[in-house]
């Protein structure tokens, strides 16, 4: 894969950035079916899986484990307020996977009988956190009540490298209609709707990567070591 330069014309840069990106595809989907081989040993014949959210790196070590003649049920949250529990729900049903959709609440109330944890991840920060669909954090915390562990699936690109010089993801808020009509609203009533949250590290038992299963204190490592400290003293 070439980098751009500066004397390229704009053919060769179209054709440099499609090879890009169909490198970068190619890769995402070949990380993901590692994923799902090593995650699908992470379960065992008769486990209850609790997901939240709707993330194929999640989903794929469930689906193997199923293909591989696991009985396994899966326990989907809804995911409010957008609901992407109703996608996990189509994709494990499409794959024959038996699958429960629960709603957001209920999931303390579930734990109990829960064997393991499985989420995707939209950023990895260098202390081992985890940034993920609202109600990732509350799942988690749930789980480590029980005692039950909880496995982040994930590319390692989803690393923040930024993160190593304490940069963190500004949380967005979303519509307030996505949550309520807004002229149902009554006069006064505010409404907060961010899209994603903060897992702390110790709530995580360990991350499924294509490279492998790490803790959550490897991360900062396997940073270094990828990224090199040069990286961390452009950023500071």
């Amino acid at each position: 894969m070439r980098h751009v330069n500066e004397d390229d014309d704009v053919e060769t840069i179209k054709k440099k950035v499609i090879s890009a990106a169909d490198f970068f595809v190619e890769k995402s989907v070949l990380g993901v079916k590692t994923i799902a081989k090593i995650g699908a040993n992470k379960i065992q014949d008769g486990d209850k899986i609790l997901t939240h959210c709707n993330s194929k790196a999640a989903l794929a070590p469930i689906i193997e484990a199923f293909n591989q003649g696991k009985e396994i049920q899966v326990f989907a949250t809804e995911s409010r307020p957008w609901r992407q529990g109703l996608l996990t729900i189509r994709d494990l049903s499409e794959a024959g996977v038996p699958t429960t959709l629960i709603i957001d609440s209920a999931v303390r109330l579930k734990m109990k009988e829960i064997d393991l944890v499985f989420v995707g991840a939209d950023t990895v920060y260098s202390n081992g956190n985890l940034l993920n669909k609202i109600g990732t954090s509350q799942v988690a915390q749930s789980a480590f009540e029980f005692e039950k562990p909880v496995y982040g699936c994930t590319e390692t690109y989803k690393f923040s490298p930024k993160s190593l010089a304490g940069h963190v993801s500004e949380i967005e808020e979303r519509d307030i209609s996505e949550v309520i009509e807004p002229e149902k609203l009554p006069k006064g009533v505010k409404v907060f709707n961010p899209v994603f949250d903060e897992t702390p590290a110790k709530y995580i038992s360990g991350y499924i990567t294509e490279e492998g299963i790490m803790p959550p204190s490897a991360v900062y490592q396997y940073m270094i070591q990828k990224f090199g400290i040069e990286y961390l003293y452009k950023l500071i």
